[in-house]
């Protein structure tokens, strides 16, 4: 696996339980993503949240999520969380 793909599997699965409604399902494997690789996944997912035609839209309220969110954003450099603002 190339470090730039880290995390991809587990994105991909909270995709697809976004489309079932599991949310439970859904935050343990945005975790995972976002453990696995913060800088490629906050913004991908800051990005999905906001795009009226993806599933992650959805969830944009989902507390738990932002709450992953923020956490994850928090740990990386203030390069990539400004940009998102």
């Amino acid at each position: 696996e190339r470090w730039e793909d880290r995390g991809l599997g587990h994105y991909l699965m909270a995709y697809c339980y976004v489309a079932l409604g599991e949310e439970d399902r859904v935050l343990k494997y945005v975790d995972r993503a976002l453990k696995a690789n913060p800088e490629k996944y906050v913004t991908r997912l800051k990005k999905d949240l906001r795009d009226e035609k993806n599933l992650f839209f959805t969830m944009k309220e989902h507390l738990g999520l932002k709450k992953l969110v923020r956490k994850y954003t928090a740990r990386l450099s203030p390069a990539v969380w400004l940009e998102e603002s």
